[in-house]
């Protein structure tokens, strides 16, 4: 159950799809195109998940964002779909190291991304 009581998020609620796992990773892509270039802004947030006093609501707590945007050639757009919010869930393990390696430049690190992001290459359609 999720705590909304306004009901004034929309969409998704990590806390319910992913009810197994004390937190989830968001990897947000937004694709802007004008016509002799694109922007593409990656951010990637991880969200945890708290109980309530033992109610059995969750609520989520989001942690600070990674940011990064590059400024790319028409001929890659294929290669960076708009394809806004992907979550994605890590071991324990695999949690600590990616926080510690993770900064602005490795957000555009295909190689280092899909080392942790389970079908980075499908869902991203990176070549």
């Amino acid at each position: 159950m999720v705590f909304d009581s306004q009901q004034i998020s929309e969409g998704l609620y990590p806390e319910e799809v992913f009810p197994d796992y004390n937190f989830v990773y968001r990897f947000h892509q937004c694709v802007n195109q004008s016509d002799t270039f694109f922007d593409v802004y990656r951010s990637l947030k991880r969200i945890s998940f708290e109980e309530i006093n033992n109610t059995g609501v969750r609520v989520s707590r989001s942690g600070n964002s990674t940011i990064n945007m590059q400024e790319l050639a028409l001929q890659q757009i294929a290669k960076f779909p708009d394809c806004r919010d992907q979550y994605f869930v890590l071991s324990d393990f695999d949690d600590e190291q990616f926080m510690r390696e993770l900064n602005e430049e490795r957000l555009f690190n295909h190689e280092w991304l899909s080392s942790y992001i389970k079908d980075y290459y499908t869902i991203f359609n990176i070549d």
